[in-house]
């Protein structure tokens, strides 16, 4: 939280109202760059008010015994020589969890979303 009580995404709530209302005598390439900052800002809100994401390179480093981002690199490579066991149930809850978490944030309206979360675990 910020000082003086405002949170990070009130903050980013506030910016983007302002850009809205100043934004309708926009036209053009202003009032695009215009809407692609207010989303900006919702992304930036919806991050700061949803629960922590579920920690991917924790569970590539598991999975590959190495570290940051090298464990999601080395995750990859074993999916792409089929070393990843693709019906393995863990492994798929998984990735639909991290996946979900990811359009949350970026996309919630996103129609793929509530299958995913309503997927079986």
């Amino acid at each position: 939280m910020m000082n003086g009580g405002i949170g990070i995404a009130d903050l980013a709530e506030a910016v983007a109202g302002f850009i809205e209302e100043v934004s309708g005598g926009l036209d053009g390439r202003q009032a695009f760059h215009a809407r692609v900052a207010c989303n900006a800002l919702a992304i930036i809100a919806r991050e700061a008010r949803q629960d922590p994401l579920p920690d991917e390179t924790a569970f590539y480093a598991r999975e590959t015994g190495e570290i940051a981002a090298e464990a999601c690199r080395a995750y990859c490579a074993a999916i792409r020589r089929g070393e990843v066991v693709a019906v393995d149930p863990g492994m798929l809850a998984q990735m639909s969890d991290f996946v979900a978490a990811r359009l949350a944030v970026d996309n919630p309206k996103f129609s793929t979303l509530a299958r995913l979360r309503a997927l079986p675990r």
